[in-house]
């Protein structure tokens, strides 16, 4: 059964580290995004940068992140960034 149905702005909050962010994060693994809410949420990512939002998320999982795009590997994100080729 799902713990919650999350808004755009609930799955960003989680992606940026905003308030709330916490809240959100305990909810994931068994909440429900909608149709609607899922391509608002893609939208915005790309709108502010997806790279950002992607080492963001890494950060507060905890997780490496893994691209092929080399400009990041010369970031200092605070990210174990890995190069896929």
């Amino acid at each position: 059964m799902p713990a919650a149905v999350l808004d755009a702005s609930a799955i960003l909050a989680v992606l940026h580290g905003e308030p709330g962010a916490a809240l959100v994060a305990r909810a994931l693994p068994t909440a429900v995004v909608g149709a609607v809410n899922y391509p608002e949420v893609l939208a915005k990512l790309i709108e502010h940068g997806a790279a950002r939002a992607c080492l963001a998320l890494a950060r507060r999982l905890g997780l490496p992140a893994l691209t092929a795009d080399r400009r990041w590997f010369r970031l200092e994100a605070g990210v174990d960034i890995r190069l896929i080729r």
